[in-house]
């Protein structure tokens, strides 16, 4: 006779629990769908293609001369959520922030601000 054909279920990859079932397909691989938090997912991943390190540095100079990050993706072809990304990285890595120095003590409030004068004269329909 011929081999049993083996049903090997993964563990969901979220809580780890064995009661899994088949939840469709994405392109050609297989989902899964945990019975337990009913979590999707897949074994394999897709990789992502990497892009060129120009390409990210084209999106920082196109912000930095006012494009939004829409237009920049518009023109390089990727998701406004890519550029942002890559702007994000370059500024993080430009200037990291400086630890936090403990409670503001004194605050500056500039004067123009507190100067508010109530005309005495009304204008307009001979009101005084």
């Amino acid at each position: 006779m011929g081999d049993p054909i083996v049903d090997e279920r993964p563990n969901c990859l979220r809580c780890g629990h064995d009661k899994v079932i088949k939840a469709g397909w994405v392109d050609v691989r297989q989902r899964w769908q945990c019975k337990a938090c009913h979590y999707l997912f897949l074994l394999e991943r897709k990789p992502h293609p990497a892009l060129p390190e120009a390409m990210k540095r084209d999106a920082v100079k196109l912000y930095r001369e006012g494009n939004g990050f829409r237009a920049i993706a518009r023109l390089q072809g990727v998701s406004h959520t890519s550029a942002r990304h890559w702007v994000e990285a370059y500024a993080r890595a430009l200037a990291p922030q400086p630890p936090a120095q403990g409670p503001v003590r004194v605050v500056e409030v500039d004067e123009m601000a507190h100067y508010v004068k109530k005309k005495t004269t009304s204008s307009g329909s001979g009101k005084r």
